[in-house]
């Protein structure tokens, strides 16, 4: 992001795009900052523009467009401004990123869409589901707890679910299920941490 002025991630809602979003964010230093806008609860893309106007706080001129404000605004700072779930509303985030970045050249976007934008000068970074076991051992043999070590959508599972139940232990016994259940979640970060919060009140096999 600090190299590429427009990254868009994409990939199926539950894939974990707007968590990777936040902490590329954390990772980055700007002079200006970081700023999010969330688009999810946003059905009309004449109200992004004026969005930006709240998020920055900016004055309000009679007969203005809101979007020239926010231009103007931007215009010589240095930040990272990051739009969230932008497939909804492809055509208006798309227009308005490319103006953006014309009127602010130390501007960096990053953006999460389940499709790409198709921006001058976009980098589109597809995110796939976590690694997922779908078979059982080559050898025929059930499945075991360090078996499953390599599998990030397993280990997710176990954290979550952990953090939910502290006494929660997980034995070779509960090898098959969690297999079972991470091959039926498609091995996506947010199903797989709403399965894990369940485990509070419903045992493995429930």
């Amino acid at each position: 992001v600090k190299t590429q002025r427009l990254v868009t991630l994409t990939g199926v809602g539950g894939v974990g795009k707007s968590s990777l979003a936040l902490a590329v964010a954390e990772t980055l230093t700007f002079p200006d900052g970081a700023w999010l806008l969330e688009l999810a609860p946003i059905s009309e893309g004449s109200l992004v523009a004026r969005l930006l106007v709240d998020l920055f706080t900016l004055p309000e001129f009679p007969g203005r467009p809101p979007l020239d404000a926010v231009m103007a605004y931007l215009q010589h700072k240095e930040l990272l401004l990051i739009l969230d779930n932008c497939e909804h509303l492809i055509a208006t985030c798309a227009d308005l990123i490319e103006r953006l970045l014309q009127a602010a050249p130390k501007l960096h976007i990053l953006a999460t869409s389940r499709e790409a934008l198709n921006v001058a000068g976009e980098r589109a970074y597809p995110m796939a589901p976590l690694s997922t076991p779908t078979r059982g051992p080559a050898d025929g043999a059930a499945w075991s707890l360090p078996q499953l070590q390599p599998f990030a959508a397993v280990q997710l599972f176990i954290e979550r679910a952990q953090a939910a139940q502290a006494d929660l232990r997980f034995t070779d016994q509960d090898a098959a299920l969690l297999v079972h259940l991470c091959h039926q979640l498609d091995g996506l970060p947010l199903a797989l941490e709403l399965a894990a919060a369940r485990c509070k009140s419903f045992t493995l096999p429930e």
